[in-house]
């Protein structure tokens, strides 16, 4: 192995290596170190570099982008996700990288994701202008124009769609709140976080939403969202920014976006945004004292009555510019306080998933989920939505009168582990079902999902086929658009 080659092994460690080393060996080709070496990528546990392909049959070398790619923390993504935002890109293309090969998968369950620029070189990544100096100091610049881009280049125009507030938060937080994910296994030991809470306690004393009841369903009501929907990259963080080899102002327009496996066609546009932000914040949260964390909720928060004035100056500049953008996009539609509603709800989503990312350190993690709860109160005040003081638990019986009806049919014609095993049988997005009662959350976890709709009668039916309560409940489903009998 050679020197080069020893130091790639370093960056994606052995294993990677030898996985890489495979899959190149049946075109002819190995991989080296670049000169440019490993990027920074803030604090996620990715790896990320710019290696060097030698194709011993044609005779050529160029250089690439490798991502090691942790486990994923949630479904799997879409293995055509990458493909698809090429195809839909539009103009917004000139930003996107080529996907070489096929992701090449790790016996962790991570993968190494090798990906082609569409041209220019690579000076780093925005995890590079951390900690001050020259580059620092061009942070706000660039997360403006990657704002700037995803927002009016990639998304000139975007439909809404009204869906349950818990049903726009869950496009993205996905099934993170499922037994032996990171984030519920960390909501379990928090106490007063449960899924059967509707109320947090702050440190102030005062009681905001618990994120897992806006997440779940507890607050759904009446509140719809019309979400602002487009294209969206889905994982915007720090290490999935590259950007120019010189940092000049003027050349930050040439920054180009990795890793869309997380990609979606119609997503929440104010997920991007904010997961942005959130990744900025939290790669230098360990540095801050705790007036200054405090200054920098309430400025993600936008809460204007708050003393932001103790925050760090650079982090106070990149929330100021990416927010002035996305308010500057949505105001031609007349939705700027959609955007602001919006962007709180993507504050609940992406403090959450922070919430539940084992890089983080306890108080990191627990900071995260206060925002979480902080945008949810800001949320439903707008909304004119109380929330009720004290520990409140989320309301199960009578609560709705399809829950109802489902626990009457198995109370009725089922045995006690009739439940269990129709659990068995459902697809993977619907095991919050396992919750303490079957009845909590049901309409939040079927509405504007009719295939899971279709997969709970189906489970019911194999469990009870001959059940006319069954029948029933598939009826009140249909009167309520949720399902559809077979002709």
């Amino acid at each position: 192995m050679s020197t080069r080659s020893a130091a790639l092994a370093d960056v994606i460690g052995e294993d990677g290596y030898l996985s890489l080393a495979r899959a190149l060996k049946h075109d002819g080709q190995t991989a080296r170190l670049a000169d440019e070496g490993e990027l920074t990528g803030g604090r996620t546990p990715a790896k990320l570099a710019v290696i060097v392909i030698d194709d011993e049959l044609q005779k050529d070398s160029f250089k690439i982008v490798l991502k090691r790619c942790p486990p994923p923390d949630g479904a799997p993504s879409e293995p055509l996700a990458h493909a698809t935002a090429l195809r839909e890109a539009n103009k917004f293309r000139r930003h996107l990288v080529e996907q070489l090969r096929p992701p090449i998968d790790l016996d962790d369950g991570g993968c190494l994701v090798l990906q082609r620029l569409a041209g220019g070189e690579v000076g780093g990544t925005l995890g590079s202008m951390l900690g001050g100096g020259r580059a620092g100091a061009h942070l706000p610049d660039a997360c403006r124009e990657v704002t700037q881009a995803v927002l009016h280049e990639w998304n000139p125009t975007a439909p809404g769609r009204p869906m349950k507030l818990s049903a726009f938060i869950g496009i993205r937080l996905g099934d993170r709140l499922s037994p032996g994910r990171n984030l519920r296994t960390w909501l379990d030991a928090r106490p007063g976080s449960g899924p059967d809470q509707l109320t947090v306690q702050l440190p102030d004393g005062s009681w905001a939403p618990n994120p897992v009841a806006l997440a779940t369903g507890g607050f759904d009501g009446d509140l719809n969202v019309d979400a602002i929907l487009g294209r969206a990259h889905g994982d915007l963080n720090l290490g999935n920014v590259l950007l120019p080899q010189r940092l000049q102002a003027t050349d930050l327009v040439g920054f180009h976006l990795v890793d869309l496996a997380g990609y979606a066609s119609s997503a929440p546009l104010t997920h991007d945004p904010a997961h942005l932000l959130l990744a900025v914040v939290g790669a230098e949260l360990r540095e801050l004292g705790a007036p200054a964390r405090t200054a920098t909720m309430w400025a993600l928060l936008d809460a204007e009555e708050r003393d932001t004035s103790r925050g760090s100056a650079v982090l106070l500049d990149t929330i100021r510019e990416v927010t002035t953008v996305g308010r500057t996009w949505a105001k031609p539609s007349g939705r700027v306080k959609d955007w602001r509603m919006q962007t709180l709800l993507s504050f609940v989503t992406a403090g959450l998933m922070n919430a539940g990312r084992t890089f983080y350190l306890p108080d990191e993690r627990e900071w995260f989920f206060l925002l979480a709860a902080h945008a949810g109160a800001l949320y439903l005040d707008s909304a004119g939505v109380p929330v009720p003081a004290g520990a409140t638990p989320l309301p199960v019986d009578g609560s709705d009168e399809l829950a109802s009806l489902l626990a009457d049919i198995l109370a009725v014609e089922a045995d006690e582990g009739a439940w269990e095993r129709v659990l068995d049988r459902l697809p993977p997005d619907l095991l919050p079902l396992r919750e303490n009662d079957p009845r909590h959350h049901l309409i939040a976890l079927l509405a504007d999902h009719p295939a899971r709709a279709e997969a709970l009668v189906a489970a019911l039916q194999a469990e009870l086929p001959r059940s006319w309560g069954v029948q029933a409940f598939a009826s009140e489903l249909h009167a309520r658009k949720l399902y559809e009998f077979d002709d």
